[in-house]
């Protein structure tokens, strides 16, 4: 059973049988200053969610949080039926289904967009990230315009893994590795999700300055043949693929405007990922030399 949608409110009354629900497995942790709580029915169930949880994050003592989610099994009504796993994140229920890998999914997916839309220190984009000799190379865009694929391949090539869907950056410019699986698609846009390391890169630990911004997108039998934009282009690329642009536009615009200040943006539809990305770290090795 795919995971619900969309998020129901939940009555009062099951949000109360929550609460009294017995819970043996909990984790406090905060990341990108926002703090998040987790807690399940059963040890297991917590211990398989911990490697979708956000690799940075901080275990805290406090109890209070800004989002909890809770997640628990519950038995079939007739003998025989498969358990069914539940997600809830505060008294909203995001997910439900017979296998608890989808529950999880739901659950990374969740918190790694609530991370992004309320973190109030740094400036969330959708744009995939790697790292390249000390430098960052950013690939803004949407959902399905192919940035996972990318990714993968500059991965293949040698760079290390900072984002496959949101780029955190400081007020410095300074892009932040905001690791989460990579959301790989195939022809019929069959999702899996893998980690870097099962790619056989590295994840990437500090943050870097940007050196090279990529606007693009997935165009059947392109040849990537990109055009330099101005500096100006390449802000009002991140900007419009940020989650804060609307509610925190000063704040945004500062931090992007520090991001792309030195770094070289590259416009043009692309074809096969693996030459672009060849293309884009030859680019990116020449522009060092000169």
């Amino acid at each position: 059973m795919a995971a619900s949608a969309p998020a129901r409110q939940v009555s009062k009354s099951f949000s109360a049988k929550l609460e009294r629900m017995a819970w043996p497995a909990t984790l406090q942790f905060t990341s990108f200053g926002v703090r998040i709580g987790v807690r399940a029915d059963d040890n297991a169930i917590l211990e398989q969610a911990l490697p979708c949880l956000p690799s940075n994050l901080r275990p805290s003592r406090s109890v209070q949080v800004d989002r909890r989610y809770s997640l628990f099994r519950a038995e079939g009504a007739a003998s025989g039926d498969a358990p069914a796993y539940f997600l809830y994140a505060d008294r909203r229920k995001l997910a439900q289904g017979r296998q608890l890998s989808t529950v999880i999914e739901a659950l990374e997916s969740d918190v790694n967009f609530h991370i992004a839309r309320t973190s109030q220190r740094w400036v969330f984009v959708h744009a995939g990230a790697v790292a390249w000799k000390g430098q960052a190379i950013v690939i803004p865009g949407a959902s399905f315009s192919g940035k996972s694929a990318l990714v993968k391949e500059l991965l293949a090539h040698g760079a290390e893994y900072y984002s496959d869907e949101f780029s955190a950056f400081y007020a410095s410019g300074r892009v932040h590795p905001f690791p989460r699986r990579l959301c790989l698609r195939d022809d019929q846009k069959c999702q899996t999700l893998v980690t870097a390391k099962e790619l056989g890169a590295k994840t990437g630990t500090r943050p870097l300055p940007v050196a090279l911004v990529i606007i693009t997108r997935y165009k059947p039998n392109a040849v990537w043949r990109p055009r330099v934009v101005s500096t100006g282009e390449g802000v009002l690329e991140l900007l419009g693929n940020s989650l804060t642009a609307r509610s925190r536009p000063t704040q945004a615009l500062a931090a992007l405007s520090k991001a792309v200040s030195t770094a070289l943006v590259l416009d043009g539809p692309r074809g096969d990922a693996k030459a672009t990305a060849a293309s884009i770290l030859r680019i990116l090795d020449w522009a060092h030399a000169v």
